[in-house]
């Protein structure tokens, strides 16, 4: 268990400009029948790729099919979190702002994860700098590391976190 003052410094990592599907136009029913037949058949299929990349001309709809598989995901318990980048959005086309929220998001489902992780918001270092490498490094290579040293059997929820429009 985490204390309130810990809460809120796991919650620092999450966009004020909620980066989160929620807000974001679905498909209209009847409509990305098989985007979406595809992708729930990937989150289902055991030893299936790692990503799934959804591509296509700007305006052909890849936002509402990453929305709409978002809420599918979240109904069926497999959603870990979600990033939806926006270009005209300072803080959602940071980078380092997807690092700290999948960063939140594990520390969500493994306890390790989460003592490493608020160890490392305390660091000096991540204080200093804005480099994605450096953030990357803090925030979710070094808990990782430290957690699969852990004692504890907590283990990681095997969800799947949608990123939407990384180009932004």
């Amino acid at each position: 268990r985490v204390s309130e003052e810990e809460e809120a410094k796991l919650n620092q990592l999450l966009s004020k400009n909620n980066s989160s599907y929620l807000g974001t136009a679905r498909c209209l029913d009847g409509t990305r029948g098989r985007a979406l037949n595809d992708l729930q058949s990937w989150a289902e299929r055991p030893g299936s790729s790692r990503l799934f990349w959804l591509h296509g001309v700007a305006g052909c709809g890849k936002r509402a099919v990453a929305a709409s598989i978002s809420e599918i995901l979240e109904e069926r318990g497999r959603l870990a979190g979600t990033f939806f980048c926006k270009q005209d959005d300072t803080e959602r086309r940071d980078p380092c702002k997807i690092v700290d929220t999948l960063a939140y998001y594990l520390a969500q489902t493994n306890m390790d994860f989460k003592k490493a992780l608020l160890s490392a918001l305390d660091s000096p270092e991540l204080k200093r700098t804005t480099e994605l490498e450096v953030r990357y490094k803090l925030l979710l290579k070094n808990p990782l590391e430290a957690s699969n040293k852990g004692e504890s059997q907590d283990s990681f929820v095997r969800g799947i976190f949608v990123l939407d429009a990384l180009d932004e």
